[in-house]
């Protein structure tokens, strides 16, 4: 267990590096290329956060149409005479 939670430090110890030197190397950029890389950022963003809704959008409606479907096959519809 506490292996996990070493390896899970260090994991985010070393995220936190990496965004630490990407934004010291975007304080040496020009205020002009600043602007243009942050336009670009949020752009990047706003697609990731758009394909993370489609793809909870798409597991949620496996699990309901799989749950349905289930549901049907053990229990189906009594036949009408």
């Amino acid at each position: 267990m506490a292996q996990i939670i070493l390896s899970l430090a260090m994991f985010t110890l070393g995220i936190l590096g990496l965004l630490v030197y990407a934004y010291l190397e975007y304080r040496k950029k020009p205020v002009a290329e600043q602007r243009v890389m942050r336009k670009r950022l949020l752009i990047a963003l706003g697609r990731g956060v758009i394909n993370l809704v489609k793809i909870t959008a798409a597991v949620v409606v496996a699990l309901f149409v799989s749950v349905f479907w289930l549901a049907l096959k053990e229990n189906p519809a009594p036949k009408r005479r």
